[in-house]
């Protein structure tokens, strides 16, 4: 049966150029007296615009995870309109730096922190994880309030903003610039706290990840992400440049240090295709025939809680399996890695963001595909998302969560 939950709602845990910026608490109650792993939700917003930072609230996302004994926050991050990329991944270390400072004293473990997110908030928690550590700077005393998550009024420096990211690195070799005003001094209460944990203000690191139909590599179109004329994609970016495309692409940025991934996609997906799921699965593993699952509803035996994760063991219906004639490892498939046309090949006419290929062959990342599933992973892509499959997915989550972050501590 559901727990009871501890709600703490509308904390305001930055404000960039004047934007609010608030996050939600969903935990067990009472709430644990010892450090507890803790989940971030990402409120991308529909197509990194506006959108509700609520949904986190539905008995199949944050309240899911709380009852299976994590804290959890659900974040609002600045949509494209009020700021271009990076503002949004600054936003996201920001709320990182402010749960590690940990100024209302909430049993978070600071070393055990996970991501998750949907669509445009998954493509923000994959690009989060895989970006390396950076100063973060301090952020004022948080104040709760009712104020709006993806109503913030639009900044007044958004010009200013979009010109100080033009100059952004592609390869994330420098820190990122500032965005908005500078931030106002900590208050004297928070000094001490601050200084001992001073580390916590230099890492955004997180430990494990799960998106949703997320993408992956924005610099190749498909399904409604479009990338040679004005679209969410170039909107969040500010502009058609190939390389800002690859510097907000968490493929290009793949490296040994990943965290662990959970990576669930519809196969039927047509806003962002299945093909970017695979491409991310296969830059983690770094493998031909990645370890695969596949949910085809919550009663499957091949449902999260029973399936084989082990490396090469493929659902027979999956379109990841290497028996599948769909397959996107198969020999006779467009996006095998044997194939002349396979964006990764020499002579493909494709050029996707090429991402540092991780050492390991068996690298902690699981694709669970779903199958027939569209954007909303269900066979009708206008069917509401609270359904059977959206719980099973939640049981896979806490499964996974519990797997890479481990007990209480």
């Amino acid at each position: 049966m559901p727990r009871q939950l501890t709600r703490l709602m509308n904390i305001r845990y930055a404000s960039p150029g004047g934007i609010d910026l608030h996050l939600d608490v969903v935990a067990p109650s009472p709430l644990p007296q010892t450090p507890t792993p803790t989940v971030v939700r990402i409120d991308g917003c529909p197509a990194w615009g506006p959108g509700d930072r609520y949904a986190a609230q539905l008995p199949f996302a944050n309240p899911a995870l709380a009852n299976a004994g994590f804290i959890t926050v659900a974040i609002s991050v600045r949509t494209s309109t009020q700021a271009i990329f990076p503002a949004q991944l600054e936003d996201i270390r920001s709320a990182l730096t402010w749960l590690r400072t940990n100024p209302l004293n909430l049993p978070i473990n600071p070393t055990k922190i996970a991501l998750w997110g949907h669509s445009a908030a998954g493509h923000l928690a994959a690009l989060t994880a895989l970006s390396p550590p950076i100063p973060t700077p301090p952020q004022p005393h948080p104040t709760r309030d009712s104020h709006p998550s993806c109503d913030a009024r639009p900044s007044d420096d958004l010009d200013r903003s979009r010109e100080a990211h033009s100059s952004y690195d592609a390869r994330f070799a420098e820190h990122l610039p500032p965005a908005g005003d500078t931030q106002a001094p900590v208050q004297n209460a928070l000094e001490d706290r601050r200084a001992s944990t001073a580390q916590a203000q230099l890492r955004a690191d997180v430990q494990a990840v799960v998106i949703i139909s997320a993408p992956t590599d924005l610099t190749r179109p498909g399904g409604a992400m479009r990338i040679d004329r004005p679209s969410p994609v170039t909107a969040l970016v500010g502009s058609t440049d190939p390389e800002r495309l690859r510097a907000a692409s968490p493929l290009a940025h793949v490296t040994p240090n990943a965290p662990p991934f959970l990576i669930i996609h519809g196969t039927a997906d047509e806003t962002v295709p299945y093909e970017q799921a695979v491409r991310l699965h296969h830059a983690l593993t770094n493998q031909p025939t990645p370890p695969t699952t596949s949910l085809a509803s919550p009663h499957s035996p091949n449902s999260p809680h029973s399936a084989d994760t082990s490396p090469g063991a493929g659902s027979p219906h999956s379109p990841d399996s290497p028996d599948s004639p769909d397959s996107p490892d198969s020999p006779d498939s467009p996006d095998s890695p044997h194939s002349p046309d396979s964006p990764d090949s020499p002579d493909s006419p494709h050029r996707a963001a090429g991402p540092h290929r991780a050492a390991s062959p068996r690298a902690n990342a699981r694709l669970l595909p779903i199958i027939g599933g569209h954007h909303n992973l269900l066979p009708d892509p206008n069917a509401p998302y609270d359904s059977p499959v959206w719980h099973a997915v939640a049981q896979a989550a806490a499964h996974f969560f519990h797997q890479t972050l481990g007990p209480r501590r």
